[in-house]
């Protein structure tokens, strides 16, 4: 109990910390927040206009416009193989299998508005400008989606489907929007992004970490080759060294001596 009370405590300093960082970093770089702001807003605010407009330009309602047309009208689906177009109104999401459920409905709005709450803050701490891409997709996907079950009683605009999958599964394969792609690009792209940094700043560590060590490493052969009186370059004990200077001095001597010697003589 008292390691995690510690533990806690930790966690709890360093949080507060982190955040007076933050709140000084914003006093100091003002600028700089106000870049990383208008370059997400205006990631965002592309992705939803190209989400809402598609859905615009491209749904068509039934009769009663109460749904899209193709849930009266198969025929009015248009396919290009690849990709197909077709009105479908989708009440709640995939994950639920609860449709037209106002309490599913209700959840569904409230965590998108959580999300995008939450996203408005990734300026403040993320620093890569790539992120703000995928973080602006899903913010923008869960908007666009948020903005019709608001205009729409609950419904999402769905306009989009895969035939040539349709085909292959021999069955319908869901219909989707932008908003719907957007958040499962941006989504995994995140994770992915986030993921590749991770091995790659935990590679970078690992290498620092061992220069670090065959620096000490090479650093303690030098002093232990020093304290053993050894000549790194020559490989040479100093002594032996010493030993030979003192023969060369001696012999020079001598050959003084005798040289004086023949001189007076």
């Amino acid at each position: 109990m008292g390691h995690q009370a510690a533990q806690k405590q930790k966690f709890s300093v360093a949080f507060k910390q982190y955040f007076l960082r933050l709140g000084q970093d914003l006093k100091q770089n003002p600028r700089k927040y106000l870049i990383r702001y208008s370059i997400f807003l205006g990631l965002f605010a592309g992705f939803l206009l190209l989400d809402q407009i598609t859905k615009i330009t491209i749904f068509k309602w039934n009769s009663s416009h109460t749904d899209g047309l193709y849930v009266s009208d198969h025929s009015s689906a248009v396919s290009w193989g690849i990709i197909g177009f077709r009105s479908v109104g989708h009440y709640g999401v995939t994950l639920f299998p609860q449709k037209n459920n106002a309490i599913v409905i209700n959840t569904v709005q409230a965590l998108s508005i959580v999300l995008c709450l939450v996203f408005l803050t990734a300026p403040l701490f993320c620093k890569k400008k790539t992120i703000f891409v995928f973080l602006a997709m899903v913010m923008a996907g869960a908007a666009g989606n948020m903005i019709d079950r608001f205009a729409f009683n609950g419904m999402v605009k769905d306009i989009l489907y895969v035939p040539f999958l349709e085909k292959w599964r021999g069955r319908d394969a869901g219909t989707f929007n932008l908003a719907d792609l957007f958040i499962v690009v941006g989504g995994f792209g995140s994770v992915l992004y986030y993921g590749i940094n991770s091995i790659l700043t935990y590679n970078n560590e690992r290498k620092k970490h061992a220069q670090l060590q065959n620096s000490e490493t090479k650093l303690s052969d030098k002093i232990y080759q020093h304290n053993n009186n050894t000549d790194v370059k020559t490989n040479q004990p100093i002594d032996k060294k010493d030993d030979s200077l003192l023969d060369k001095e001696n012999n020079t001597t001598s050959d003084a001596t005798v040289d004086n010697s023949e001189t007076s003589n």
